[in-house]
C-alpha cells in the first residue's frame, strides 16, 4: 500500500544537507543601559546567534553603544528544514555574569 502523498510518517531530519547559507549579526538599536560607567549609563553589547541545541558563534563586542554595529556573519550546515534560529543580545560584564539583553 502506498504511502499517502499528503501525509510524511518519517519526519526524521534528513541525512543530507538542506542548505548552507550565511547567518549575520547586523546591528541592535534601542538596547537598555546594563550598568552605570563614569555616572552615566552604558552597555557594552555582543551577540550570540544558535540554532537547536548546537553552540552559538558569538560577535565582538562593542564598548558603550545602544546602537552597536557588528556586520559579521556565520556559515552553518542546516540538516533539517525546520530549524529554529535563537539570536540573543548580551551585555559584557567584565565583574559579574553575563546579562541578557534582547532576544
Amino acid at each position: 500500500m502506498d504511502e499517502s502523498t499528503l501525509y510524511i510518517s518519517d519526519v526524521r531530519p534528513t541525512p543530507r544537507k538542506v542548505w548552507k547559507k550565511p547567518i549575520g549579526s547586523l546591528s541592535a538599536q534601542g538596547l537598555s543601559p546594563m550598568k552605570t560607567k563614569d555616572c552615566k549609563e552604558t552597555t557594552d553589547p555582543y551577540c550570540v546567534a544558535k540554532y537547536e541545541v548546537k553552540s552559538g558563534s558569538g560577535t565582538r563586542t562593542i564598548t558603550e553603544s545602544f546602537s552597536p554595529k557588528w556586520n559579521e556573519q556565520y556559515m552553518w550546515e542546516v540538516y533539517d528544514p525546520c530549524t529554529v534560529i535563537t539570536i540573543g543580545v548580551f551585555d559584557n560584564c567584565q565583574t559579574m555574569e553575563q546579562k541578557l539583553i534582547q532576544e
